[in-house]
């Protein structure tokens, strides 16, 4: 039992790294889990986010499950989970379920792992949980028959669906494509891989903990699988996903990574930030330095670019993100996944060249994109222009500042040109004229309720016009008093049933009453022309951008009615192709 202690005793995280972790001695030296320092934030726009974003611990116990599926909150389900988890909690030592197979089936006693260690406990019974967890925490000799792990580095991937759908969603196809390269490279006995339950950081997710190095990476896909592979095998680091490493401080996560990025840019030209233009609705260019690993949907939501909402929260649940890719840039992006491309069936203006800008994450190879946010009629993607003469919004840059970017705008259109009144009146004249008529007849319709609702009649509005008119300093009208010539008889009854050629709806009072109050509200909303025509003035811009996002060619002749038969033709298009969707769903199930 002592020479196995010896051999994969208990020791301190920095005994027991890998040449990997080499680079961190440098770093303020402390003991693990003996202290905890948090330092001053780096300030440096150029970390991704995810960087430094790994919980301080100083170990990591495995409990066996021998299950890939398990409850939400596993600690609420479980007693034995629950006494380990109170008792590891305050020893900064992390917990998760993994599908590990137990080496013991006893109801009274669990099988646990403990990394970076590499070794097994195969049967721990629940009164043994706070002095097991004890030794742990001062690497103490245990009291407990203990197994070495027969591989060499252990990788935990983040399955646990019913804590997080993207961990399921995204973790999942990760875990498998994990098992699948081993296998392929030959490196079963070395590598060994498994599910584990969440693990913290689910947006970042596909999440993976590499053992005994403690490295975290994040953003993991299908497609990154063999690369990190290939990396680990050769003891590296792949940089651009990495998330931290377990014993430290955040500080200290991203001093790592700005220590690391900063030799390999200075070795090989490796970019911290790449430049990334995103072409607006109407054709004006905002471009963006962004740091490595960021998505690009993220850049477009904090900078109020139009139309990237993110309404998930890059969940693969909507198509509030969808940008248009630069034609050049197609074989450079990652391929498409089938939840994208379901996803993007419900995107407005899809072209071929449609994404999701929450799966476009940035990296040395995207450097320069443009991105096209759509719209509801699709338009061909601009050509590269010379970015002269760009002038930047200076609102915009200040906002953009403030957050750690660095912009230019340009317009692609020309909108610095004086523009003569012909053409404003053509490209505004429309769109004003529906504004004011809008403004109106709200103004007439609230006149109305007024005159309805507190029961104003044609005597009380002539007398609030004499006040003002009096305030004004005019005369008051003169009383006229009518009566009949001398001599003259009244008017007989047949004279006065004028109205007998009036229909019979109009004979009613009620009906009258309305017309009446209808033909007042008419009168009293002229009043409010003075406020009507510069609110018009000031609402027309805005109306105007929101139709040229929806694709509307203003300021052309015949715009509005061509973007009208190109919306008509998609719409028509869309039908065609669900018709012939259901249709074929219908013979297959025949």
């Amino acid at each position: 039992m002592a020479s196995l202690l010896g051999s994969f005793g208990f020791r301190s995280y920095a005994a027991c790294s890998r040449a990997t972790i080499a680079a961190t001695s440098t770093l303020r030296p402390r003991s693990y889990g003996t202290t905890r320092v948090i330092l001053k934030e780096t300030s440096n726009s150029n970390i991704p986010d995810h960087v430094g974003s790994v919980g301080f611990y100083r170990k990591h116990i495995l409990l066996a499950s021998g299950q890939s599926s398990w409850p939400s909150h596993p600690e609420k389900a479980d007693p034995f989970m629950k006494a380990l988890a109170d008792a590891a909690a305050p020893k900064d030592i992390k917990l998760t379920v993994c599908d590990i197979v137990p080496a013991s089936d006893s109801s009274t006693s669990r099988t646990l792992v403990v990394l970076p260690e590499n070794v097994r406990l195969p049967s721990v019974d629940q009164q043994m949980i706070s002095r097991i967890v004890e030794d742990i925490a001062h690497a103490e000799p245990l009291g407990t028959p203990i197994e070495p792990l027969t591989s060499k580095m252990q990788i935990l991937v983040c399955t646990h669906g019913s804590r997080d759908c993207r961990c399921g969603d995204i973790g999942t196809p990760v875990y498998q494509e994990f098992k699948k390269q081993i296998a392929q490279k030959g490196l079963e006995h070395e590598i060994k891989v498994n599910a584990v339950s969440h693990i913290g950081g689910h947006k970042y997710a596909g999440n993976a903990i590499v053992y005994p190095s403690g490295d975290w990476y994040g953003m993991l896909k299908p497609e990154d699988v063999s690369d990190l592979v290939e990396t680990l095998s050769k003891d590296k680091i792949m940089w651009p996903k990495w998330r931290g490493r377990m014993g430290l401080s955040k500080h200290e996560q991203v001093e790592q990574f700005m220590r690391a990025t900063q030799s390999a840019s200075d070795g090989a030209s490796t970019p911290k930030s790449i430049r990334v233009s995103f072409i607006l609705p109407d054709d004006t260019t905002q471009e963006f330095e962004v740091p490595l690993g960021k998505k690009l949907m993220e850049v477009g939501k904090e900078n109020e670019i139009d139309n990237i909402e993110g309404t998930c929260g890059g969940n693969l649940e909507c198509a509030t993100c969808h940008v248009i890719v630069d034609p050049k840039y197609a074989d450079k992006v990652p391929k498409i996944t089938e939840e994208e491309e379901d996803m993007l069936d419900y995107a407005v203006g899809r072209t071929p060249q449609s994404r999701l800008s929450c799966q476009l994450v940035a990296t040395p190879e995207l450097n320069n994109i443009r991105l096209m946010v759509p719209t509801v009629v699709p338009r061909p993607f601009p050509a590269q222009d010379s970015r002269a003469g760009w002038q930047p919004n200076v609102k915009v840059a200040q906002r953009q500042q403030a957050r750690g970017y660095s912009t230019s705008s340009s317009s692609n259109s020309g909108s610095d040109t004086p523009r003569d009144f012909k053409t404003l009146t053509r490209e505004y004249g429309p769109i004003a004229l529906c504004v004011y008529l809008t403004i109106s007849f709200m103004t007439t319709c609230a006149c109305f309720a007024a005159i309805t609702l507190l029961g104003i009649d044609e005597k009380q509005i002539k007398s609030v016009f004499n006040s003002i008119k009096s305030f004004l300093g005019f005369p008051p009208p003169p009383e006229i008093e009518v009566t009949s010539p001398a001599g003259e008889e009244e008017p007989s009854d047949a004279g006065k049933s004028w109205t007998q050629w009036m229909p019979e709806w109009m004979r009613n009072p009620t009906t009258q009453k309305t017309l009446t109050n209808i033909l007042l509200a008419m009168a009293m909303a002229k009043l409010f022309v003075p406020i009507k025509v510069p609110l018009a003035a000031y609402l027309t811009p805005g109306v105007a951008r929101k139709l040229r996002s929806f694709g509307f060619d203003l300021g052309r002749k015949g715009g509005y009615k061509s973007a009208a038969n190109k919306v008509k033709t998609e719409v028509k298009g869309r039908a065609d192709k669900f018709k012939a969707e259901r249709k074929r769903r219908r013979e297959e199930d025949d």
